[in-house]
């Protein structure tokens, strides 16, 4: 018989999308000291896009490993392969 509280199970780790921005945002600060808002910031599949200058973007990818590697500790359901 179905268990309606192992359906429920899936949800668990389940986040707001405005706070997953907001936390990549953070991550992005604390590696690189470049302010993002959750508005720059967006996910698409395995791909995070940042919608800023194209100067903040050069500063961000030139630090993008340790960045993708902060990324994958703060965000281990989620993998994040690459920044755009």
């Amino acid at each position: 018989m179905f268990n309606i509280g192992s359906f429920f199970e899936k949800f668990k780790d389940y986040k707001n999308p405005s706070e997953e921005k907001e936390l990549a945002a953070k991550v992005i600060f604390e590696v690189t000291g470049i302010l993002l808002t959750k508005e720059e910031v967006s996910f698409q599949g395995k791909n995070l896009f940042l919608k800023t200058s194209q100067l903040k973007k050069q500063e961000i990818c030139m630090r993008k490993e340790i960045v993708l590697h902060q990324l994958a500790t703060v965000f281990p359901q989620r993998l994040i392969t690459d920044l755009r």
